[in-house]
């Protein structure tokens, strides 16, 4: 990001493949549509005869790449195919922003080990101006490759290390930029790392590949769950410093959307 050249950034995760050698084109062709475009979302493919289920397209109307209500936990749901503008945030993989977001809003905070997209996320909703807004725009699409570890290996993580890694978002970027609804909501944010815990042994995990691994691996980490809940609130720390992202703005001499909101 900092090197780039180009008015339009568009990001790619290493474990994932464009779908076409137009990709790029219809991406381009929604900013270049919408100078108010400030940065979209591609759709995301899982299979070769992608199908969306009725219930995956009920949830995906209102948490298509939102952050939720109560815990601003985000939501993706970017397997979806109707387009949405004025949603919350981009998606790391498969996402693109103008530039200038950058220059007005920083980068991303670099402490955190997963939904790492989330912190430009927050600052670029609470600061866009009225008339620019987010897109998903299904036009263009990405393969997901669910059968690769990918740079983060999120998926060979194993149980008590996803979690400790959704945790850790929870602490240092929602701790940075909710810290009140963090504290007073802690338990709740808890059965959350749990529920997502289990929707990664169901899904993403490699490791979890036949049914009986999966219930094995779902009843042994709800077992485990006050263990693993205790350990990360005494080690990790509530994220209460300005972000890395925050320092990019900083340093350029311009103000920052900064945290602070319940």
């Amino acid at each position: 990001m900092r090197a780039a050249r180009g008015d339009v950034l568009v990001f790619v995760d290493d474990d994932d493949v464009p779908v076409g050698a137009d990709f790029l084109a219809k991406i381009d062709a929604r900013f270049a549509a919408d100078p108010a475009c400030m940065g979209l979302t591609c759709r995301h493919y899982w299979g070769d005869e992608e199908t969306i289920t009725r219930t995956y397209r009920w949830l995906a109307r209102s948490r298509c790449m939102r952050f939720s209500r109560v815990l601003k936990l985000p939501t993706t749901y970017p397997r979806y195919d109707v387009a949405i503008d004025g949603v919350d945030y981009v998606h790391g993989t498969g996402g693109a922003y103008r530039k200038s977001v950058f220059t007005r809003f920083g980068g991303w905070d670099e402490d955190t080990p997963i939904e790492d997209e989330a912190s430009l996320g927050i600052r670029v909703s609470r600061g866009l101006p009225a008339g620019e807004y987010l897109s998903f725009d299904p036009s263009a699409r990405l393969r997901r490759r669910m059968d690769l570890g990918g740079g983060l290996a999120k998926r060979k993580a194993g149980a008590p290390g996803f979690y400790r890694r959704m945790m850790t978002f929870v602490h240092h970027i929602l701790g940075r930029y909710y810290p009140t609804r963090v504290r007073a909501l802690y338990p709740l944010y808890v059965l959350a790392g749990w529920w997502w815990t289990c929707a990664w042994i169901s899904v993403d995990s490699l490791a979890h590949d036949t049914w009986w691994k999966r219930a094995l691996g779902i009843l042994g980490f709800t077992a485990a769950l006050p263990y693993h809940a205790t350990r990360q609130l005494v080690q990790v720390a509530f994220g209460t410093r300005p972000g890395s992202g925050e320092a990019l703005v900083a340093a350029e001499g311009e103000p920052v959307v900064r945290a602070g909101s319940p």
